[in-house]
């Protein structure tokens, strides 16, 4: 039914924007993470680089599930000879 392809389309695009906005947004958080690790100043406030080190994992293995996401979305819809 090219009803239902049309609107599966629209739905597989707007959680492959959704998720490239994650994305980027996880990026910066590993990006802040990793610096806020390796900063001298920290390096004695073992509490602090516990936590540091707990949020960077997991804000990473988020990241690593939101990537397959995208992955299998943009390959669907290169799949797909009727997407866009």
């Amino acid at each position: 039914n090219p009803k239902q392809r049309r609107a599966a389309e629209a739905q597989r695009r707007n959680r492959t924007k959704a998720l490239e906005s994650e994305i980027a947004a996880l990026e910066q958080a590993v990006k802040e993470g990793k610096a806020a690790l390796e900063n001298p100043e920290n390096g004695s406030d073992y509490a602090l680089l516990a936590a540091l080190g707990t949020q960077l994992e997991d804000d990473t293995a988020k990241l690593d599930t939101l990537t397959e996401e995208w992955l299998l979305l943009t390959d669907e819809s290169m799949a797909d000879p009727s997407a866009p």
